[in-house]
């Protein structure tokens, strides 16, 4: 496991009267309207009701949400406002590099640099303490070391997964994965900062694969059968998956 990085000193500022000087005010407003993009980068995930992709912004409110509400699913030393500060930040990256799904095939090292790099760009719009707290914050995030980065991390991993649960398959269907890759790829991460989470969810995924391929071999038997009564399968859990971006109009800027 990677160690965290070193925490910086943020520089703590108080009361109702501080102003900032317009060249700070300049630099966040310009990192906000620059962070306007991730509503841009869709993801392999739809959502919960299967109408379309669901984009990274989304993602990362939703996501932050679920350790709001969730929070009591925390190691007693997780402090959940610093995990939502995580969540919120950890997918700006995707800006520069776009949505790598996690089921799909990807140089690991290529990424982490990629990421890296798109990371120091963005948030060194900002003013140099936020800059260096939002970055400490990221990397802390992508080292899953912490108690808070574990817990966030969990949930991360836990979002995607009843997302497919409840649009019927989702990004499983068009990766074609199994209870082993989906207990290696994300099964893992969530036992690490929430176990009671993934105890409660993959028994869940475990029947849902079971049916789903149950449910397959009717389809073939139906498509192979002279019984028109069979046809077509009413099962709503083999819609075609939606299209995904062509990699070549993601927004890019390594």
């Amino acid at each position: 496991m990677t160690n965290a990085p070193a925490r910086p000193q943020p520089r703590r500022m108080r009361g109702a009267h501080i102003t900032m000087p317009a060249d700070s005010i300049d630099k966040q407003v310009a990192f906000l309207t620059e962070i306007d993009r991730l509503k841009s980068v869709d993801r392999a995930t739809t959502l919960a009701d299967g109408t379309r992709r669901e984009n990274s912004a989304e993602h990362s409110w939703h996501v932050a949400l679920y350790a709001l509400v969730l929070a009591d699913q925390a190691r007693p030393d997780v402090d959940i406002s610093r995990v939502i500060k995580m969540l919120l930040i950890h997918d700006l990256v995707e800006i520069d590099v776009g949505d790598v799904p996690i089921f799909g095939q990807y140089d690991a090292d290529k990424l982490a640099t990629e990421e890296a790099t798109a990371a120091r760009r963005i948030f060194g719009l900002l003013p140099t303490d936020q800059a260096s707290n939002l970055l400490y914050l990221w990397k802390e995030f992508e080292a899953a070391a912490t108690p808070d980065a574990q817990f966030a991390k969990s949930m991360d991993r836990f979002q995607p997964p009843n997302q497919n649960l409840a649009s019927g398959g989702g990004s499983w269907k068009e990766y074609g994965v199994d209870l082993k890759r989906i207990d290696a790829k994300v099964g893992a991460k969530i036992a690490i900062g929430a176990p009671g989470l993934w105890a409660w969810l993959k028994p869940k995924i475990k029947r849902f694969l079971a049916e789903n391929e149950s449910l397959q071999l009717l389809l073939c038997d139906a498509s192979n059968s002279k019984d028109l009564s069979l046809w077509p399968p009413s099962f709503g859990l083999f819609q075609p998956p939606l299209a995904r971006p062509d990699p070549g109009q993601l927004q890019m800027r390594l």
